[in-house]
């Protein structure tokens, strides 16, 4: 029997990741928000 063997390292390094990937959609979000804001205004 194989006892299945956790890897920390390797969790750890997903974490970081998704992290980092939510961080840019917020950013890509943010500026997507901003833009419109300031074309909006721009234009009106």
């Amino acid at each position: 029997m194989h006892e299945q063997i956790e890897k920390p390292k390797e969790n750890k390094s997903r974490a970081v990741a998704n992290a980092v990937t939510q961080k840019k959609s917020k950013e890509k979000q943010e500026f997507g928000f901003l833009r419109y804001e300031f074309l909006r205004r721009y234009f009106e």
